[in-house]
C-alpha cells in the first residue's frame, strides 16, 4: 500500500544517510591519520651553522681549559668546517682557527699550529685591515711558533710585521712591549748583538711607558741589556742596569731569595771591572752569605 511504500522509503532514506555519515567520519580520520603521516615524516629543520659552529666553539674552550687538548682540537676543527660554511662569519673563522691553532701548539704539533696561524692571516687582513691589532697578534703567535720550529728569519720578519702595525696604534702598549722584547732576543739568537742593543732600548722604554717602574716584566729586557754591556766590557753601563733589576727582585721576592743570586753576582763583577772594590765587596759578601 502507500503507507508501507512511504515507510519502507523512509526507512531506506534513513539508512542511506546514516551511511554516509559514517562514510564521511571515516574519510576525515583517513585525512587527519594521512596528514599526521606527513608531518612527522618531513625531517626537523637542521640546526643553524652559525649555530653549530658557536656550540662547538663553546665545547672546544672547555675541554682546552680542562687540558683536553685532544677533545679541545676535535671541537675546534669542528666549529672551523661549521664557521667557514656560513655566510658572513669570518670573525667565527678567524678566532676558532686561533683557538685550534693555540690547542694544537700546547700538543707540541707546530707544523700544524702554524699552517692554521697561516691561514688566519688573510682572514684578519681582510676583516680588520692590514694595521689591525687583531692582524698583530695573529702575527706575533705565528712568529713564536716559527722561532720554536728554527724558522727564526721567517720569525724575525713577522714580528717586524707586528712591530710596525703596534707602533701606528695607541692602544696596546704591553703588547708592543712584549712584541719588542721578543724581537731583541730574537736578533740576539740570530747573533745580531749590535741589532739587539738597540731593540732592547727600544723595548725598555715600551715597558717603562706600560707598566710600573718595579713590575717584574721589565727584568727580561734589563737583564739581556745589563748582559749585553758586561759581555762588552761596558761596565758603566751594564751597572745602573744590575742595580734596578736588583732592587726589582729584592721588592717583589724578598732579600734572601735565591733568584737574587745570578743579578748579584753580575752585579759584583761589573763593579769588580770599574775597579769599583769597595762597592764589589758587600756584594760578593752578600753572595757568600746566601750561598751558605
Amino acid at each position: 500500500t502507500a503507507r508501507v511504500r512511504r515507510e519502507f522509503r523512509a526507512k531506506l532514506e534513513l539508512r542511506r544517510r546514516q551511511w554516509c555519515l559514517r562514510m564521511g567520519e571515516e574519510l576525515q580520520m583517513f585525512r587527519c591519520f594521512s596528514l599526521i603521516l606527513v608531518l612527522v615524516s618531513i625531517p626537523a629543520p637542521a640546526a643553524e651553522p652559525a649555530a653549530v659552529w658557536k656550540t662547538e666553539l663553546e665545547s672546544g674552550k672547555k675541554a682546552l681549559a680542562a687540558h683536553d687538548y685532544t677533545e679541545a682540537t676535535a671541537r675546534f676543527r669542528s666549529a672551523l668546517a661549521q664557521a667557514e660554511a656560513a655566510p658572513g662569519e669570518d670573525a667565527g673563522v678567524l678566532e676558532t682557527l686561533r683557538a685550534c691553532a693555540t690547542s694544537l701548539r700546547l700538543q707540541g704539533r707546530f707544523d700544524d699550529a702554524a699552517r692554521l696561524l697561516n691561514r688566519a692571516v688573510p682572514v684578519a687582513t681582510k676583516l680588520s685591515g692590514e694595521t689591525s691589532l687583531e692582524l698583530a697578534s695573529v702575527l706575533s703567535e705565528l712568529a713564536g711558533i716559527e722561532r720554536t720550529l728554527g724558522r727564526k728569519a721567517e720569525a724575525l720578519a713577522l714580528l717586524q710585521k707586528a712591530v710596525l702595525i703596534r707602533e701606528s696604534r695607541t692602544e696596546g702598549r704591553e703588547d708592543l712591549a712584549r712584541d719588542l722584547t721578543s724581537l731583541a732576543r730574537l736578533r740576539m739568537a740570530l747573533g745580531e748583538t749590535a741589532a739587539a742593543k738597540p731593540a732592547l732600548l727600544q723595548a725598555l722604554s715600551a715597558w717603562e711607558r706600560a707598566v710600573a717602574p718595579d713590575d717584574l716584566r721589565l727584568l727580561p729586557v734589563l737583564d739581556e741589556l745589563a748582559a749585553i754591556h758586561r759581555d762588552g766590557a761596558e761596565y758603566k753601563e751594564a751597572e745602573p742596569l744590575y742595580v734596578r733589576a736588583l732592587m726589582i727582585r729584592e721588592a717583589a721576592l724578598g732579600p734572601d731569595a735565591s733568584e737574587l743570586l745570578a743579578t748579584m753576582d753580575s752585579l759584583a763583577y761589573v763593579y769588580f771591572g770599574q775597579k769599583k772594590y769597595s762597592d764589589a765587596e758587600p756584594v760578593y759578601a752578600r753572595l757568600l752569605s746566601l750561598w751558605e
